[in-house]
């Protein structure tokens, strides 16, 4: 078990291993036979299972006499009956009725099933991941390969760099809108292109299983080989960068003034670029926007003595806010972390946000509940919407510089990010200076 740690008495975290020849064993089944369970009862890979044929029941019945209340149980009796694989193959083509059919399904079937279930690669080789490769073949470079032991490299990243696709988790948001997901798409592309343009790369282009209004739909999103102009280093370069340079990247993907991050601690910097993103991108009512940055900075979270009725249209905001910060974090993680790691557990509370969403005296809460806080507060306000005296407005959003960008919904190659003018600045001074002489006070 593993020992963890979460600001109180530490606590053993206990996982199970479960192993094949255990399980054959216990339940007096071949251990090539344990793969037919799958074929009979289906699950999320093996659809329309034998189970629900007729005949094959029928065939279960005069094999199993004990009658079992449960399924699983009867198909684990049933084919305990058989000594291997060609011994059932041989039962169910001897059956009158479609024998030879279910014969072929569950040839069919099985080789689906032993295709998910049966790992090929030796359980040394997966512990010094000398078997992972780029989709391409390409040999995976050694600094990613430790990053990836020590748990620094994201496995969302290592199943895009060998598979060419991922499941991009869903976050609570309105259904009725495009996935929260979509926010942070061009990050996204620019993830891929520095991942899979590779000399040996046969495609740019990932699928990315996201949510459509109530159900899934799979989309080819292009991997970026520069953004705004600026060329992005492939996978085999990023180790070669200064963490200038490295940082520069990052500032110029979120489209962030690198120099506007100096107002701040280094410690807030991913804070600070993300919800900057987020506010070009999403166009946040004013009063979210403060929730958020409020959220952000008050470490009490005193909502939590009361509850607030769900709004989906904060729900989705927060949604798009959280999905950025995700994103951003997999980028800083690719460019070797030129930005300090913050939890968005210990940042974000879609609860608070929602509840103070409400409220109309945002900032007179702040000044008093945030104290030596409530300058980065100000300061953040100010970075994001310097024009907020003046925004009120009949939509209430915070002004942007330019239209909220969203990526299309189809699965239509989505555009690449508009130039972004400070992708040739630097952050001055030492780069290992904490930035306290021009930050914003803090705690």
């Amino acid at each position: 078990s593993f020992e963890w740690e979460s600001g109180g008495p530490v606590s053993p975290v206990v996982g199970h291993v479960y192993l094949l020849s255990n399980f054959a064993k216990y339940f007096d089944v071949p251990v090539e036979l344990c793969h037919a369970l799958p074929v009979f009862l289906g699950n999320d890979f093996i659809k329309s299972p034998l189970l629900g044929n007729q005949g094959i029941k029928a065939d279960i019945n005069r094999l199993v006499l004990h009658s079992f209340t449960s399924r699983a149980e009867t198909v684990v009796a049933y084919l305990s009956k058989f000594s291997s694989f060609d011994d059932l193959h041989d039962r169910l083509a001897s059956l009158p009725s479609n024998g030879a059919h279910l014969a072929h399904r569950l040839s069919d079937k099985f080789e689906q099933s032993k295709e998910k279930y049966i790992i090929k690669t030796s359980e040394a080789e997966l512990c010094t991941s000398t078997s992972l490769r780029f989709q391409d073949g390409a040999e995976f470079p050694e600094w990613l390969i430790c990053q990836h032991k020590e748990g620094y490299f994201s496995p969302s990243l290592m199943e895009v760099a060998v598979l060419g696709k991922t499941i991009l988790r869903v976050l609570p948001d309105d259904p009725k809108e495009d996935t929260s997901m979509t926010a942070s798409r061009p990050i996204r592309q620019a993830i891929y292109g520095i991942l899979k343009l590779t000399p040996l790369a046969a495609s740019t282009s990932i699928t990315e299983t996201v949510r459509h209004q109530l159900g899934l739909r799979d989309d080819l999103v292009d991997a970026l080989p520069a953004i705004g102009g600026f060329k992005l280093p492939s996978i085999a370069e990023v180790e070669t960068l200064a963490p200038q340079m490295r940082l520069d990247i990052f500032c110029t993907v979120l489209e962030v003034d690198a120099t506007l991050l100096q107002q701040f601690e280094k410690r807030w910097w991913l804070v600070v670029a993300v919800t900057c993103y987020w506010v070009k991108v999403a166009s946040p009512p004013l009063n979210i926007t403060k929730a958020l940055i409020l959220c952000l900075f008050d470490e009490e979270r005193s909502h939590k003595l009361y509850r607030c009725d769900t709004n989906l249209s904060v729900l989705h905001k927060c949604a798009q806010w959280q999905c950025i910060c995700l994103d951003a974090m997999k980028l800083n993680n690719l460019l070797m972390n030129p930005l300090l790691f913050l939890s968005p557990a210990d940042l974000f509370d879609g609860n608070f946000i929602v509840c103070y969403a409400k409220r109309k005296d945002i900032d007179s809460i702040a000044s008093k509940v945030l104290g030596r806080r409530n300058a980065l507060y100000s300061a953040l306000l100010a970075v994001v919407c310097p024009d907020r005296h003046s925004v009120a407005g009949r939509s209430g959003k915070a002004k942007s510089t330019r239209p909220a960008k969203t990526a299309p919904s189809s699965t239509k190659p989505v555009p690449p990010l508009s130039a972004n003018r400070f992708a040739a600045l630097a952050i001055g001074g030492d780069s290992d200076s904490d930035g306290s002489s021009s930050s914003a006070e803090s705690d």
